[in-house]
């Protein structure tokens, strides 16, 4: 999905200048650093940028999806060449994507992702791994949409990022959740480093509460709103 995608660029490219440059000298055996009050809220914008993740939603595709031809496909904005390196195939009858090694731009992909329509109600799941420079990112995507004008929707991001510069966990639960094209009125976020430290989001009607505890002692040093209208809705 090119969301997750640029979010997963994003956040590891700032994961990466956080920490440091990654190499033999850099010290990140408890991964100190990687959050801080001071990126909690870069951090928190990086993965909270869901406008597209509606728009795909809503226009009833998943977040790997496209036309078969022996060119390189575009599924979502995101190209997959697999004609020189690598597999996909696809299943008509359950709509669902599967990825060997395919080579998109960003590095080898592996996984799948499927669609299926309900009445109203359109059902996209995924699980792909990929890489990203030296960063390795396990990506778990769960969404559904009410097609209805102003239907419900929710979605569900899970992610995992291992770089030499250390390593975050992206985590929600509840799912993120609102109505039409609106931005999502519930849901928690947790992205945590080894070390204990964590970012906290929470979506509210108008705005993304965004607590930090950068040192891992369980008590959030920092805490701010976000409005939603700052990114695009």
């Amino acid at each position: 999905m090119k969301v997750t995608r640029f979010l997963a660029a994003g956040l590891a490219s700032t994961l990466l200048i956080t920490a440091g440059c990654g190499g033999e000298d850099s010290d990140n055996s408890n991964n100190s650093g990687l959050i801080t009050e001071d990126n909690a809220v870069q951090l928190a914008v990086q993965m909270m940028n869901f406008k597209d993740i509606q728009t795909s939603l809503i226009s009833g595709k998943s977040i790997a999806s496209g036309t078969k031809s022996s060119t390189p496909q575009t599924k979502v904005a995101v190209t997959y060449d697999c004609a020189e390196s690598g597999s996909y195939t696809f299943d008509s009858a359950t709509g669902n994507w599967t990825f060997t090694d395919c080579n998109d731009g960003f590095g080898a992909t592996n996984g799948s992702s499927s669609i299926s329509t309900s009445g109203s109600i359109t059902s996209s799941s995924s699980n792909l791994t990929f890489s990203l420079g030296n960063a390795i990112i396990d990506m778990s995507f769960t969404g559904n949409v009410d097609s209805s004008p102003g239907g419900a929707y929710d979605f569900d991001v899970d992610m995992s990022f291992t770089t030499p510069a250390g390593s975050l966990t992206i985590v929600t639960d509840p799912a993120f959740s609102g109505t039409g094209t609106n931005p999502p009125s519930n849901g928690i976020m947790t992205i945590s480093a080894p070390n204990n430290s964590k970012i906290l989001i929470t979506a509210f009607v108008s705005y993304m509460e965004v607590k930090a505890d950068a040192n891992g002692d369980g008590h959030y040093e920092m805490t701010t709103q976000v409005d939603w209208a700052g990114l695009g809705y």
